[in-house]
């Protein structure tokens, strides 16, 4: 171990004697952070420098909320999105948007408020509910996103306009689904 340090100092001081620093400070431990150049990992990454100059969305934005911080960052994205690819759907698109984020603030509403035993036993139910049905509607679900997604990472107008208009029936269905949830949630917690 002592043979580790003396070779460590010995590097840090041919390391200062080449920045042209003073060798002897090299010798104090702790000196080779002040005798190597700080350089920003974030100046100097790849990333950081703007890649698409021509307008193409970003591919790490179209992750569908799961990359984003928030649904209402995700649904604010969609709507830019419409705007500009589709805004003859606009009008289609606000109150489905609109339900969406009031089912979940219920949905979140409805589960704070069941006791913590009636909530568990209610996930545990529907954890064994995944029957081959509702896993087809769901590879559906994933199949709509990842064709929005390359439509996305394409560019093509029309297509991004297809996509967004499959992602409005996908959003209509889940606000369906949600719907349906939220009774049976409200019904087992009226139960108990």
């Amino acid at each position: 171990m002592l043979i580790i340090g003396f070779a460590l100092l010995g590097i840090s001081a041919a390391v200062a004697g080449q920045a042209g620093a003073d060798p002897s400070e090299a010798a104090v431990p702790g000196s080779v952070a002040r005798v190597l150049p700080v350089v920003s990992p974030v100046e100097d990454h790849p990333k950081s420098q703007p890649e698409h100059q021509s307008g193409k969305h970003e591919p790490h934005k179209h992750k569908h909320g799961r990359e984003l911080s928030s649904a209402a960052q995700y649904e604010t994205y969609l709507k830019q999105l419409v705007d500009k690819y589709a805004p003859e759907t606009a009008k289609d698109w606000e109150p489905v948007l609109r339900d969406t984020t009031r089912l979940r603030a219920e949905l979140r509403q409805a589960m704070h408020d069941m006791p913590p035993d009636v909530r568990q036993q209610w996930h545990e139910q529907h954890a064994a509910k995944q029957d081959p049905q509702w896993q087809a509607k769901r590879a559906k679900a994933a199949q709509t996103r990842s064709a929005f997604d390359a439509a996305l990472r394409s560019g093509d107008r029309v297509q991004i306009s297809a996509s967004l208009r499959e992602m409005l029936q996908l959003c209509r269905q889940q606000n369906e689904w949600m719907s349906a949830r939220l009774i049976e949630l409200r019904q087992t917690g009226a139960a108990h």
